[in-house]
């Protein structure tokens, strides 16, 4: 094995300008973690930039196969250091002062989280992944993830996770953040030739029901394709629409059936929306397009 050392310095310089009296439209803090360690806003979306002094150093080490040069295995470790508390917020400080502290209870923090990061290729159709972060000024584990996922012959998917934030900025409940526990499952399996079934489910683990669950049936023909999938999806808590009890718990869902049929070589733009949908829910998933493609090309 072939292993390298690559230390990183990254600072950023962004004056502080005024925004709250700026419409928000598509614009909410990003996650923490080590993609953000080296990124220039910490905002997502364009309606914020946020204000910067801070340098961010990072070390990852990698160990890359002397045969084919992929990499087997790599750990990263990350943190910022911060010259000056972040002033600018998504929400208006203006009619809500004092929300910048709710929606970042760190802003004033000198040092942010202790990223890590790691993901190892155990063989050529297995990986697992992770990432944590330690905040050292309450001497806690604010966030882990795990990931293990499998790529077979024929296409085969199956993707298993489990991810604990302990303080979600996205799931803001009566002015305090409450955390999040939740474990997904996903899969693209072929049965026997032209057959194959798909699928995902996500639970939250804190109240107890089931977020999302999906499955379906495929048929793909070198003339044709259909695919029929069933889904149910919680509903919030404040949905005015009354729906009918899930599967799980007495949590209230929504649910909806789709049927959809393709014919190889004709336009298949009806097929894409769900083709999106099944690509981000499903990681692994080869929409038809890319397969008519590689077919095509072979």
């Amino acid at each position: 094995m072939v292993q390298t050392l690559e230390p990183r310095l990254y600072y950023v310089y962004i004056p502080y300008h005024e925004q709250d009296t700026l419409p928000v439209f598509d614009t909410g803090p990003v996650y923490f973690s080590q993609s953000l360690l080296f990124r220039d806003n910490r905002f997502s979306g364009v309606d914020r930039l946020g204000d910067a002094h801070q340098l961010t150093y990072g070390l990852t080490t990698r160990l890359l196969s002397p045969f084919s040069g992929k990499e087997v295995f790599n750990a990263s470790l990350g943190q910022i250091i911060y010259f000056n508390e972040r002033r600018v917020s998504v929400c208006n400080q203006i009619l809500d002062p004092g929300c910048n502290i709710v929606e970042n209870p760190q802003y004033q923090d000198r040092l942010s989280g202790l990223v890590a990061e790691l993901s190892w290729h155990i063989n050529s159709r297995l990986k697992i992944s992770g990432n944590s972060e330690w905040i050292p000024q309450q001497d806690w584990i604010s966030k882990i993830s795990a990931n293990a996922a499998y790529r077979g012959s024929d296409r085969k998917v199956l993707n298993l996770g489990h991810q604990y934030i302990r303080s979600d900025p996205s799931r803001r409940a009566e002015g305090v953040y409450t955390g999040l526990r939740q474990t997904y499952v996903s899969a693209y399996w072929p049965l026997i030739r032209h057959w194959a079934v798909l699928g995902r489910a996500h639970y939250n683990h804190l109240e107890d029901y089931m977020i999302n669950t999906q499955v379906g049936v495929e048929y793909d023909s070198c003339c044709f394709a259909f695919q029929l999938l069933a889904n149910q999806t919680h509903a919030p808590e404040n949905e005015t629409t009354v729906y009918s009890p899930g599967l799980f718990g007495l949590a209230k869902y929504e649910h909806a059936f789709y049927f959809q049929v393709m014919f190889k070589g004709l336009s298949n733009l009806m097929f894409q929306k769900t083709e999106i949908h099944l690509k981000e829910d499903i990681d692994g998933y080869v929409p038809f397009a890319e397969r008519e493609s590689s077919e095509n090309s072979l």
